[in-house]
Order: C-alpha cells, then sequence, then structure tokens
C-alpha cells in the first residue's frame, strides 16, 4: 500500500518533505494504513487471516456492541517494531499533518505477551551491533528521527515509543553500551521529558548524558538539514543530567526570586542528586568529588553554608532508601537455605557454568520453579542469553534491581565455590540428571491418571503397566533392567 497506492501518497510526501528517502524507508519497512475503517480486515480475509489472529495481535478491535470489528490504525503511517531479535512484535502508527487536531500523534499496538512499550525500543533489533561497537546508545523521541539518523550514517541510535525513557529501557540498553545519550527537542516539551526521566535514570549504573538541541529544532531536521557533523556535534556537548538540572535550575530562576522559590530550586537539585545509582559507574571516591562540587555550586550561588547542603541532601537520601525498602515485595525476601531443592540446583547450575547452561535452561519454565525470586532470576538468565550475553553473577547483579536478590545471588555462589567436589561440567551433568527424573516423574503420572480414568484393552493396560514401572525406575534414577 505503502510504495505505489494513491491512498499513501499524502504519506509518501510527508516523509520526503522530512527529508527521508525511499530506499531509507524501503530498508526500515515503513507503511501505511489507510484512513478506512475495516481496510486491514478486508486485505487480510483475502489472503486467509483470521480476525481472531488480527484481534490477538491487536490490529482490530472489536466493536463496543460486540456486531464485529475494525481496524485499530488508520491514517497513520505505519512503523514496525521488533524486538531485539529482529521479531516483528508490534506497530508505531504516526498520523498525517491534516489529521483532526485531537487526534493522538502517536499510537501503538497495545500491550500483549509479547510487547510492551516501557521495555521495548524502535529500531533496537538493527543497531544492537553499532551500539555494541561504540559503546553508547542515543535515544531520539520519534521514530522519523531515529530514521533520519541513520540516513545520515549515525546508527548506534534508537526511539523510545511514546514513552519516557525508563528504567527498563536502561537496563536493556546497559546490556550493549556503556553510555546513554538522551538526545531532548529543543523546546519546553523536551525540558518536561528531561524532568520526567533523570531521577530514574541516574539511578541506573550507566553513563548517562543529556543533549538539547537548539529551539525548534528535532533530530531529524538538524541530521537532514544541518548534517551528520552537526548533529554529532550536539552530541559531544552532552552533559550529565547532575550538571544538567544546575544548569536548568539556574537558567529558570531570576535574579529577584523569593527565598521560597530559591529553596525549592535548591531541593530539586538535592533530589537528583540523592538519586545517584551507588552503582554507578564511577568510581567512589570520583562520586564524592561530585557532590562536593554540587554542593560547591549551590552554596555559592544561594548563600547557604556547604554544612547545611549536605545535612540535608543526607536527610533526603535517607528518606530515599526508606522508601525503596519499604516498597520492595516481600516475596523476594529469601534465604538461599530457604529454597526448595530444585529451585536451588537450577540457580547453582547457572551462576556455576553461565557459558555452557543455556541449553538445559531452554528445558525448564518458570512455572517449574516454586520461590518468585528464583522465577525472576531465571528470567534474567534467559534474557541475558537472548542478548548473547552470559549469565555470569556480575551480569545478573547487573541485570536485577532488587538488593534481596542480590544477596541471595551471593549467598549462592559462596556456597558453589565451598562444594569443590562438583566441577563446571558435574553440576551440569547433575542438573541434567535431575530434568530426566522429573521429566520421568510427569510420565509416571500421566501414566497412572490414564490407567484410573481411561478404560482399556488388557494389553494396552499391560503395556501401560510397563510404562509405568519404566519411569519409575527412571525417576529414581535406575537403569531398565532391558538395557542392562
Amino acid at each position: 500500500c505503502f510504495r505505489n497506492s494513491s491512498l499513501a501518497k499524502e504519506a509518501r510526501q510527508y516523509l520526503r518533505e522530512r527529508g527521508l528517502t525511499d530506499d531509507t524507508l524501503q530498508a526500515h519497512s515503513v507503511g501505511f494504513a489507510p484512513n478506512e475503517w475495516d481496510w486491514l480486515l478486508g486485505q487480510s480475509q483475502a489472503s486467509g487471516i483470521s480476525t481472531s489472529h488480527l484481534e490477538q495481535a491487536g490490529l482490530v478491535v472489536t466493536r463496543q456492541d460486540r456486531s464485529g470489528h475494525y481496524d485499530r490504525f488508520r491514517g497513520r503511517i505505519m512503523f514496525p517494531i521488533c524486538d531485539p531479535q529482529g521479531r516483528c512484535v508490534a506497530f508505531g502508527g504516526r498520523v498525517l499533518p491534516n489529521a483532526p487536531p485531537d487526534s493522538a500523534k502517536y499510537i501503538n499496538s497495545p500491550e500483549t505477551p509479547v510487547f510492551s512499550k516501557q521495555s521495548m525500543l524502535y529500531g533496537l533489533d538493527s543497531s544492537r551491533e553499532a551500539i555494541s561497537h561504540s559503546k553508547r546508545a542515543l535515544v531520539v523521541e520519534g521514530y522519523t528521527d531515529c530514521l533520519a539518523a541513520r540516513q545520515a550514517g549515525i546508527h548506534d541510535v534508537v526511539a523510545v515509543l511514546g514513552t519516557a525513557l525508563g528504567q527498563r529501557h536502561a537496563r536493556l540498553l546497559r546490556r550493549y553500551a556503556d553510555r546513554i545519550v538522551v538526545v531532548l527537542d529543543g523546546d519546553d516539551a523536551g525540558r518536561r521529558r528531561a524532568d520526567e526521566v533523570l531521577e530514574v535514570l541516574l539511578a541506573e549504573p550507566v553513563d548517562i548524558r543529556i543533549a538539547r538541541l537548539p529551539a525548534g529544532v528535532d533530530p531529524c531536521d538538524q541530521c537532514l538539514t544541518a548534517g551528520p557533523e552537526a548533529f554529532e556535534a550536539i552530541i559531544d556537548e552532552a552533559v550529565d543530567p547532575l550538571d544538567y538540572r544546575m544548569r536548568e535550575t539556574f537558567d529558570r530562576l531570576p535574579q529577584d526570586a523569593s527565598d521560597e522559590a530559591a529553596l525549592k530550586a535548591v531541593e530539586s537539585v538535592l533530589k537528583i542528586l540523592s538519586a545517584v545509582s551507588p552503582r554507578s559507574p564511577l568510581p567512589p571516591s570520583q562520586r564524592q568529588l561530585r557532590q562536593d562540587q554540587i554542593l560547591g555550586k549551590l552554596a555559592r550561588r544561594f548563600g547557604l553554608s556547604r554544612d547545611a547542603l549536605h545535612a540535608r541532601l543526607q536527610e533526603i537520601t535517607r528518606s530515599r532508601r526508606t522508601n525503596i525498602v519499604s516498597a520492595s515485595p516481600d516475596g523476594l525476601r529469601v534465604d538461599a537455605a530457604e529454597l526448595v531443592p530444585w529451585d536451588r540446583e537450577v540457580l547453582s547450575a547457572i551462576l556455576a557454568a553461565p557459558d555452557e547452561v543455556s541449553g538445559l535452561l531452554d528445558r525448564i519454565s518458570e512455572d517449574e520453579l516454586s520461590a518468585e525470586p528464583a522465577k525472576i532470576i531465571l528470567r534474567a538468565a534467559k534474557s541475558l542469553i537472548a542478548t548473547e550475553k552470559s549469565p555470569s553473577l556480575a551480569a545478573l547483579l547487573l541485570e536485577l534491581p532488587a538488593t534481596e536478590l542480590h544477596g541471595l545471588l551471593v549467598q549462592l555462589d559462596e556456597s558453589i565455590r565451598e562444594q569443590t567436589h562438583l566441577d563446571q561440567i558435574g553440576r551440569l551433568h547433575h542438573l541434567s540428571e535431575a530434568l530426566e527424573r522429573r521429566q520421568a516423574d510427569k510420565t509416571a503420572w500421566q501414566t497412572v491418571r490414564t490407567l484410573k480414568t481411561s478404560p482399556l484393552q488388557p494389553d494396552d493396560e499391560a503395556a501401560m503397566i510397563e510404562q509405568l514401572v519404566s519411569a519409575r525406575r527412571a525417576a529414581q534414577g535406575m537403569t531398565d533392567p532391558k538395557e542392562g
């Protein structure tokens, strides 16, 4: 529809006016949803795709009176959203300039089991390699901004999906990049978005930078009009969040500001300073120097004593930590000794042999584990493996935010080190055998259920009993007599 249909003529014209070439649009599979209520429904029926599948994918919506369905995306430029492995899991739709004023500029597919806008980024699937090479990730706000940067030769760039960059986004990017640069439009909306993300991002152990574009300019314009060199120059001038907050605070506050306004400005800076992660990539001594530098600037600017500022910072920090602890779910507080043997066996194998355990983890689902902390750790390990990273102790500590889980992982790691009778191969073999026994248990249970509930012919019943005995032997780790 997008390339040749007259229905998409206005969409093609708009994107060309933005400076995007046909090659760029084709390379990123940009499409168009005509402004009709049932265009996709008609196309899918002709192609043999069921309406129920479209509904499950979030592409059509059930009418309120239940009389049928209608297309979710209408009159929008369509951008496929892929997971890090390149599988399309959702779509983002942008309105055209002549859309009604009350139309949302962007809408995304609804949340599904395979898509959450809070944990996915547009373009990450095609930028992972570039980000891993440059060790930085540039984060822009719109799909066209991302495509314009790619067209200009800047490939380590992704876009958020109509939401502020959040904690899960930062953790995802941290797998590939040492530095995240948030590129903001040079308008009041860009300033508000910076306010939304600063506190969240500072809590993550990654180097964050803020880059502000000139007033009235977005990344697409900067890349395609001023050129990639001008865009890179702005990226090079990106500042850390603390400097950004200081500049914004000083710039916004008039010289004749009241004492109340001045104290409010000071509090905003101290609040951001208290959010800095203790796992920041900066060494502790450098973090301390950075803190002293900020407090010194505040003291000089507002005529306050450094001691008073430091005391207030400590109060805010203590309050923050108390809130974090009180918000921590009790279900994550567990001692390694309290884990059931199977949970402990799986987690120990991950920590002992992170580079070899992936094949076995493919055979284990979260539902097979008992404790919620064990399920979360297994999920994190599989997530790391999916991005071609080893689920080592260090990687898991970075991946998991809850300190309760950190304590559990460290306990398990220390226990592994004490068990010198089992090496990596031995532990993997031990887990493999345990998996076989559990499978045999399942088979035996299913066989017993069939014998109790289903009428069988004598020969079939004898075969089932023989299967049950064999499964029971396997569950006990015994060899079938026929094999001896």
